[in-house]
């Protein structure tokens, strides 16, 4: 035996299974096959004994697991074993030729040429070196041998030295056969011993054998076909291959080509379980297909952990409903089926109202509760065959084909509203919410699946804008101010840079003495292209994109600046007060109150020179965090306004909890108190109620004399509006606010 030979063969082995381990696709499965056949037959003519087949095998998985430390060698017995078993069958076959050829050679060279017993022995000891290295019988030859020689050689020599040759031939073939027992007897006890289900059929596709393993995972005998079991189970999983196994195993036989099937049945202890089957075509020395191996392993927990997976990544997990991930290749295919076939396909955009109060006010799992029931009453309104999916927080979207903007497609529409306006009665909770629908249809409105579905997002937008509880279908105007509000808020990450934003004071007459003591801070942005951009504008985008805190430094810091020096200025008894607008996320990182002071500190602001105006929106939290803040800052002497009082959520709770200083009435209610009853009733109870909390009281949007002095009837203690003055830049500000004349004489003298 060459060794050389023998460590070249076991390195092309463990390329050959390094690749068959790692790689998936069939092409190159089968080629490693392929090579493995070809190693057998190196194999024999490389005078190697069968012995060393096992060895290379193991030696190879000792070293690929070495290489493969991650790789759970134990998931792919089955699978390795498919390149050994192709080794030995053609080690098996190579061998079976080559005795062939050997014996037929002996034979004429015996009874073709009388008197070469010499000739003879030599051959006959070639054979028996072929025996003693490899496996078969030559019994029958050796007997043959021996009667011819004793009837034809009168040659005693020559006749003893071939009988001892057909002596020790014999006693090598006992060795020899001993051997082969014993490898039997270990594949035996391999095979029936073995956790994974061993199947043998002939070419004809007829069950031969079974090994234990199939009797105890089935429950069938050794002689029932395994369809016995795969025609009778019953809850099988989706992409189960049971049905098609026959054909299969046939097409193995036609083709040679090996298979990899999925099969499921019904355990004897009642459980479903899997088993991949590896099906692997048996060729005999004429290379001919002369049946087929399966190999099956127990896969039934990995395919439940897949199947878990594939689930979790597909649908969400509180509504049951396909998520982001899936509706993204869903609504892929429907759009690619609906230009196919060309028609309309109407995706519905669907935002529930108010939801973040429900979880600030009764919890998340009560928010949780009402997810679900309106995810229940989406899928409830639209077509069975339509699509329904959650994409995050409380946002859901509806695919409806074949609907465009018609009576039907709007009726749906207004139906899953009506649905979600419903009480929804969580435990002991009754909660009314509603939805604001957006609707785009491809392709009038969009032709992709991004651009669809972004196109729903912005008419529902629309839809909350127009008083929410409603729907808005997409229009060109949309896309329009979409592209302006991406504009804006890319310039504004370098309005601050560049030194776009300006303040403007409002100022803020107290009615007793007509004096001015008080301003609101009111941030401008002079766009250099667009000019002046209203906060309304640009506020929103500020609080979404995160730069409110840094200009709501940058207010701060100008605030106490020009406070300090408008009191400079004065140079009167009377405290001048800047009041700066804080937004409520400015609140949300816990420590807003330290940067307040910080930037007073900074500018040489003494803390009774600044007020703060918050939101009602702000104090809904009833957060402990929100509560410490504003303690924190009244502490240190910054009084607190509440802003727009009335337009929000106007809970009495709140302001007992909240202590105040100042409570700013709504410009809208101001506006019709002249001639409507029913708001100077609001107004003055407003008045009323702060007095009676120990707050003094602003109002906005004074624009008229009659407003002023029903206002200073009702006891009001300050107001701000166009009658006096408009938001003023810095200089003129302060040029008004310092004139010596009470502001309400010069209103008294127009």
């Amino acid at each position: 035996m060459s060794r050389d030979a023998l460590r070249d063969i076991a390195e092309k082995y463990v390329v050959l299974l390094h690749e068959f381990l790692l790689s998936t696709e069939q092409d190159i499965l089968d080629a490693q096959l392929e090579q493995a056949h070809r190693l057998g037959h190196l194999l024999v003519q490389s005078r190697i004994a069968p012995v060393e087949i096992l060895e290379i095998h193991q030696g190879a998985i000792q070293r690929l697991v070495g290489v493969c430390p991650a790789v759970s060698f134990s998931d792919f017995g089955a699978r390795l074993n498919l390149p050994l078993i192709t080794m030995y069958r053609a080690y098996e076959n190579a061998f079976r030729e080559r005795i062939a050829m050997r014996y037929q050679d002996l034979a004429s060279s015996f009874f073709g040429v009388a008197g070469e017993q010499e000739l003879i022995a030599q051959q006959i000891g070639d054979v028996f070196n072929d025996f003693n290295t490899h496996l078969g019988s030559i019994i029958g030859f050796a007997e043959m041998v021996e009667d011819e020689l004793s009837r034809k050689s009168s040659a005693q020599q020559s006749l003893h030295m071939l009988m001892q040759n057909l002596t020790a031939l014999l006693k090598a073939e006992h060795a020899i056969q001993q051997r082969i027992s014993n490898s039997e007897r270990q594949f035996r006890t391999l095979v029936d011993n073995s956790p994974d289900v061993i199947l043998r059929y002939d070419i004809h596709g007829k069950c031969i054998f079974a090994n234990p393993a199939f009797t105890r995972e089935t429950g069938l005998r050794a002689d029932q076909d395994i369809h016995t079991i795969l025609d009778h189970s019953a809850g099988r999983r989706r992409g189960d291959e049971s049905r098609g196994f026959d054909e299969r195993v046939r097409q193995v036989a036609a083709t040679g080509v090996a298979d990899v099937v999925v099969l499921e049945w019904r355990h004897p202890l009642g459980h479903l379980v899997s088993h991949e089957m590896h099906i692997v075509p048996e060729y005999d020395a004429d290379e001919k297909i002369f049946g087929m191996l399966a190999i099956g392993r127990d896969v039934t927990r990995r395919k439940e952990v897949e199947l878990k997976l594939r689930h979790q990544a597909n649908y969400d997990l509180l509504s049951g409903l396909p998520n982001r991930r899936l509706l993204g290749d869903m609504l892929q295919r429907e759009v690619a089926s609906a230009k196919g076939e060309g028609y309309p396909l109407s995706v519905l955009f669907i935002d529930l109202d108010r939801f973040k109060d429900v979880n600030d006010t009764l919890g998340h799992s009560v928010g949780d509760q009402l997810l679900v029931v309106a995810a229940q009453r989406i899928r409830a309104s639209v077509r069975e065959y339509d699509l329904v999916a959650r994409l995050a927080g409380d946002e859901f979207v509806a695919v409806l084909p074949k609907l465009e903007a018609s009576e039907s497609l709007t009726r749906i529409g207004y139906d899953i509203v009506a649905a979600l306006v419903e009480p929804f009665q969580l435990g002991p909770h009754r909660v009314r919410i509603s939805a604001s629908v957006g609707i785009a249809i491809y392709p009038h409105d969009a032709s992709t699946v991004t651009a669809l579905i972004g196109c729903a997002d912005q008419a529902m937008f629309a839809a909350k804008a127009g008083g929410r509880n409603g729907l808005a279908f997409f229009t060109q105007g949309m896309r329009e101010r979409s592209f302006e509000r991406r504009r804006l808020l890319n310039d504004l990450y370098d309005a601050l840079q560049e030194r776009q934003f300006e303040l403007h004071f409002q100022p803020a007459l107290e009615l007793d003495s007509g004096h001015i003591h008080k301003a609101e801070a009111l941030v401008r942005w002079r766009h250099p292209s667009l000019g002046m951009i209203s906060p309304e504008r640009f506020i929103p985008l500020a609080e979404e994109s995160g730069l409110i805190f840094e200009l709501g430094r940058w207010i701060l810091q100008e605030a106490a600046r020009v406070s300090v020096r408008w009191n400079a200025l004065a140079g009167s008894v009377f405290r001048k007060q800047i009041s700066v607008n804080l937004s409520p996320a400015q609140f949300l990182n816990g420590h807003y109150d330290s940067v307040v002071l910080e930037q007073l500190a900074q500018q040489g602001c003494a803390s009774q020179l600044i007020a703060i105006e918050i939101t009602e929106g702000l104090l809904l939290d009833d957060s402990e965090a929100v509560r410490s803040q504003l303690n924190n800052l009244r502490e240190a002497g910054i009084q607190v306004a509440l802003d727009d009082f009335g337009t929000g959520y106007s809970a009495m709770s709140y302001l007992k909890k909240f202590s105040m200083d100042y409570l700013k009435i709504d410009r809208s209610f101001v506006k019709d108190m002249v001639d409507a009853d029913s708001n100077r009733a609001i107004v003055e109870a407003i008045i009323v109620m702060a007095h009676r909390l120990g707050m003094k009281v602003i109002a906005e949007g004074v624009e008229t004399m009659m407003q002023a002095q029903l206002l200073r009837d009702a006891g009001c203690e300050y107001v701000q509006g166009y009658l006096y003055a408009r938001p003023l830049p810095e200089d003129e500000f302060l040029k008004f606010a310092t004139a010596g004349q009470p502001v309400a004489d010069v209103v008294v003298l127009r």
